[in-house]
């Protein structure tokens, strides 16, 4: 099936979706969506025209491109070169894939736009953080209450700059299974196969956390989660207020990057610091 040949499910959904949601509100094609609307030529360069109007870009209409390839061999049951946009759609293609190809190389070439943290700063990050946390776990339940989601939000931050920092998902899918206890090393191991959940490209994840960090950890996970809760049930280890998979940590460790260091953060910028892993490796 059409679905079954995309890299997941998910992602196939939202593309498809989005693509329809696209044609509906710029009034390309407003009747029942169906994939074969989409070996439409005419249809194909209203729909380009509009995403590249949007500001998307090179990358995000490379995989909406693909996505549609797909829709458009599934629906030509195999034989893709057989539908009336099948050159508009390969030429498209081929011209994205090289404006993709030159915005990597850009992105890696070119400056971040975003600050690079110095020794220093991580160092200060993890000392107010440790301070934090190591205050925070001498507090009776009431005051403990008051402060579960600072608590949560200080352990992240305290991981991202204690070891080389992971993908922002793997916080938001980490579940209790993924987190394995060391006997010898006196610390957690989070364990992830990068398939279920599937994480980005589905790499795996082996990350030893510190005995000094794995202490935290515990402390979040029997007593400071349970606060956080409310008694409810949740199946991952950083949970919303609800209990579901926790999708916005950014602005928390983003508030505290600014409260700390005067600097502005985003969760996701941390594996992309250059001078996170010079630290860790004292160079």
């Amino acid at each position: 099936m059409f679905f079954l040949q995309c890299r997941s499910l998910r992602e196939c959904i939202k593309s498809v979706r989005f693509i329809f949601q696209c044609l509906a509100y710029y009034d390309i094609y407003r009747a029942k969506p169906s994939l074969a609307v989409l070996t439409d030529q005419e249809v194909l360069e209203k729909f380009l025209y509009v995403i590249k109007a949007r500001g998307n870009g090179p990358i995000r209409i490379y995989k909406l491109l693909l996505a549609i390839r797909k829709a458009v061999t599934y629906v030509t049951k195999g034989s893709a070169k057989q539908s009336p946009s099948s050159s508009f759609l390969e030429k498209a293609l081929k011209d994205y894939q090289k404006k993709k190809k030159q915005h990597q190389n850009r992105q890696y070439t070119c400056d971040p736009t975003y600050t690079l943290l110095s020794e220093d700063q991580y160092e200060q990050l993890r000392e107010r953080c440790e301070l934090f946390l190591t205050k925070a776990a001498t507090l009776a339940d009431p005051q403990k209450r008051a402060i579960a989601k600072e608590f949560m939000e200080h352990l992240i931050l305290l991981t991202l700059v204690s070891v080389a920092p992971p993908r922002h998902q793997v916080f938001s899918f980490l579940e209790p299974r993924h987190l394995v206890w060391r006997e010898d090393e006196k610390s957690y191991e989070i364990q992830m196969d990068g398939v279920d959940p599937g994480l980005k490209y589905g790499h795996p994840v082996l990350l030893l956390l510190p005995p000094a960090l794995s202490v935290f950890y515990k402390s979040w996970i029997e007593t400071f989660r349970r606060i956080y809760l409310n008694e409810r049930t949740s199946n991952y280890v950083f949970p919303n207020t609800l209990g579901g998979r926790a999708t916005k940590l950014s602005p928390g460790i983003e508030k505290l990057t600014k409260k700390y260091l005067k600097v502005v953060l985003p969760i996701s910028k941390f594996r992309y610091d250059v001078k996170v892993f010079l630290d860790l490796l004292d160079v």
